[in-house]
């Protein structure tokens, strides 16, 4: 399977991973959660948005950094097509903390999905890479 993320994806991964003190652990608890998960493991997640096969929207709920359960930690909002093996990383909030949000509405999502068409189109989608090494998650823009 293919990874791939949106600029604004990114730019909030990364501001997340400044503000430490809040969320130190966003690095491992993505990782863990998507380095080796299979497309239709991923494709059968229970919180679908939308569903058009063979794709979907899907948001996954990740750990939080306080062992205060998933409620408290980050969501991950993914566009995954199973045809073509590669899942779309769209936006990614913290749902404690400095930067905590709310979830977003139906306006975002298009927004979100209209910039995923756009950045595919133009070749500016970042490519996902996971190492086991630090750092353990990397975006390379081709």
């Amino acid at each position: 399977m293919q990874f791939f993320a949106i600029e604004r994806f990114v730019l909030r991964y990364n501001l997340i991973r400044k503000y430490s003190k809040f969320y130190s652990c966003i690095d491992v608890n993505f990782y863990e959660a998507f380095h080796a998960i299979a497309i239709e493991e991923l494709y059968i997640k229970k919180f679908q948005i939308f569903e058009k096969p063979p794709v979907k929207l899907i948001k996954i709920r990740l750990s939080s950094c306080t062992n205060n359960g998933d409620s408290y930690g980050f969501r991950v909002l993914t566009f995954v097509n199973i045809e073509t093996q590669k899942c779309y990383f769209l936006d990614i909030y913290p749902k404690y903390g400095k930067l905590h949000q709310a979830d977003f509405d139906k306006n975002e999502l298009k927004d979100f999905l209209k910039e995923k068409t756009e950045e595919e189109k133009e070749g500016t989608l970042f490519s996902v890479l996971f190492q086991k090494k630090e750092p353990l998650v990397e975006f390379k823009q081709a």
